[in-house]
């Protein structure tokens, strides 16, 4: 969406979480004209791996 903003009042970062139970949850539209969004039903997770980070063998 493009335009022009006019805010006569006052933006609060107060409660600034989202809410949308049962819903998509849209992102923004990439490239491709496509959204990217998480899904109503929630997403699935990576695979687990066992193992330490940032050391070398």
């Amino acid at each position: 969406m493009n335009g022009t903003l006019t805010n006569n009042g006052t933006i609060s970062m107060t409660a600034r979480g989202a809410k949308a139970e049962g819903q998509n949850v849209y992102l923004f539209k990439n490239i491709e004209g496509n959204f990217e969004y998480v899904p109503a039903v929630g997403g699935t997770g990576g695979i687990a791996r066992a193992g330490s980070w940032g050391t070398s063998r």
